[in-house]
This record gives structure tokens, C-alpha cells and sequence, in this order.
């Protein structure tokens, strides 16, 4: 039965069908949803279902419900929206999802008076490292600093991978202003600590530019502008 089949479907996907039936008994249009469920093998599959009430005269009516199985679809778009949106060597946000991430949060902490603070982070002597030992070895060494540096931030934090060696970490409600440097000193102390990987030592700094939200500081770009700055006055002091 119909009851029986929508039990092995997820709560929302089930609670998502009983809201489309009881639209459409109101006088609703037919309407077509995505359901999930999950094998026993754990696989996830996503199901089509187009929704129309059989009104004819001289019947009771009833409802016709069309299920068609679209997990490869939904898998392929996906795996565009995952390539689109993240980084793929690291998986963190990348440019692009990390700037429309920080827009949001940036007019949020201003609608309500929260401190914000944009980190930008380059990785000293990548290049070099990179040059040395090869794209493979640059490649593990971003993923372990990516790491590193993921595990000293908080889960309401905003954290990406802006180019090749920079990331930018965007700190949301910030007790104090002061707390940006606390927390930029805790990160250059994360990557000052030796990386291992495939029996080769390598050891990492990095220099980070602090800007805080404020006056004539109240979008993404003026942020990234006033720490790309400190970021170079960083670099230059030897920090």
C-alpha cells in the first residue's frame, strides 16, 4: 500500500507528501515533490512524485500519486553544485561561496550591532615548498594547514579558501574587538607547529591581516582591501 511505501521514507519526505495531500484535497493543483529514502545498504535514494486528485464523476475521488526514481539527477547536481561552490582539494567554501557566506554575515552583524572581524591568512614560504618538493607534497601541505587551521575556529565562524596559499576566516560575534588578535595569534601558532606527511617534515608560517567592521569598512570588499593590507604590513614586520 501507499501507507506502507512512505514509511521507509525519511520524516521530512514523509511530513513533506501529507502537507502536498492535504493542499490539494483543499482544491490545490497537482503537485510534484522530491522524496528520500535509504536502502538498508545505506545508499540514499531521491524519487520524483507528481500528485494529482482523480475527481471524475460518478467516482469517489482519489488520489493518483507517479513516482520516478531521479538519484543519478540529483547526485550529478550535486557533484556541479559541490565543484561550483567548494574547493576541491581542501573541500572548504571557495571564493565564490565564501564571498556570498560573508555578505550575509557582514549585514547581519551590522543589523545588530555585532563585531565582526575579517582574518586573511597567506601561508609563508609556500611557494618555495611548493617548488621544492612538488605540486603533490603543496597540494598535502594546504590540506593539513586547512585542517589545522579548521580545528582553532568556532562552528559559527566562516572559513575558506580564498586562492592558492590564502584563506580568509571571517570571526561573527566577536565578544571584543580585541578577540580577532587573540585568535589570529592562535592560528599562526597551529601552523607554526612542524606538518608531517609521507616522512617529510615541513614547517609553516603564516601572516594575517586583521579588519574589523566599521565605519567606511561595511562590505566584503572594503574588508578584504583593509586585510589584504595588514596582511602586507604583516609580511613586512616578519610576524
Amino acid at each position: 500500500t501507499l501507507e506502507q511505501a512512505l514509511s521507509l521514507y525519511t520524516q521530512d519526505s514523509r511530513d513533506a507528501f501529507e502537507a502536498a495531500l492535504l493542499r490539494i484535497s483543499d482544491g490545490g493543483l497537482p503537485e510534484q515533490l522530491e522524496l528520500c529514502f535509504y536502502r538498508n545498504s545505506g545508499q540514499r535514494v531521491w524519487v520524483q512524485v507528481l500528485i494529482e486528485l482523480d475527481r471524475r464523476e460518478g467516482l469517489p475521488p482519489r488520489f493518483v500519486a507517479l513516482f520516478r526514481d531521479v538519484t543519478r539527477e540529483r547526485e550529478a547536481n550535486e557533484r556541479i553544485e559541490l565543484l561550483a561552490h567548494y574547493d576541491r582539494l581542501t573541500g572548504l567554501p571557495n571564493r565564490f561561496l565564501l564571498r556570498e557566506q560573508a555578505e550575509n554575515a557582514i549585514r547581519e552583524a551590522h543589523e545588530r550591532g555585532q563585531v565582526l572581524a575579517m582574518l586573511l591568512i597567506d601561508l609563508d614560504g609556500f611557494k618555495s615548498i611548493n617548488d621544492s618538493f612538488g605540486h603533490a607534497t603543496g597540494d598535502n601541505l594546504l590540506k593539513l594547514a586547512s585542517s589545522r587551521l579548521h580545528q582553532h575556529l568556532r562552528n559559527s565562524d566562516l572559513f575558506g579558501r580564498f586562492s592558492d596559499d590564502e584563506f580568509i576566516v571571517l570571526l561573527r560575534d566577536l565578544g571584543e574587538p580585541e578577540d580577532a588578535g587573540h585568535v589570529a595569534r592562535k592560528l599562526i601558532s597551529a601552523l607554526g607547529e612542524p606538518l608531517r606527511k609521507d616522512h617529510v617534515t615541513l614547517k609553516l608560517g603564516a601572516s594575517i591581516g586583521i579588519a574589523l567592521q566599521g565605519d567606511g569598512l561595511s562590505d566584503f570588499d572594503s574588508l578584504l582591501r583593509a586585510a589584504d593590507a595588514a596582511m602586507y604590513a604583516a609580511k613586512e614586520s616578519g610576524r
